[in-house]
């Protein structure tokens, strides 16, 4: 994927929040539309899923760390939904 350092302990638990999302709903939310399974521990963000599937959701991770909302987020996961492998 890419590297995206955090400069405190806050920082790092602020961004792996957004990955996850209150309740966990972000997280579910991009697993249920790119049909993959994510896990996120400490500093790593981890995939499993068809190839194709896989960059779409790296995608929608990768814009949630560098800062964009997550309703951007989901509208680009719909733009990309047609695209994804069942």
């Amino acid at each position: 994927m890419c590297c995206l350092s955090a400069d405190t302990s806050n920082s790092q638990e602020r961004l792996k929040g957004r990955v996850i999302g209150r309740d966990g709903e972000a997280r579910e939310h991009i697993e249920k539309m790119t049909q993959t399974e994510i896990s996120v521990y400490g500093k790593t963000v981890g995939f499993i899923g068809y190839v194709q599937n896989i960059e779409i959701a790296q995608e929608a991770v990768k814009m949630l760390l560098n800062g964009r909302e997550h309703s951007t987020v989901y509208d680009y996961l719909e733009r990309n939904h047609l695209s994804i492998r069942r």
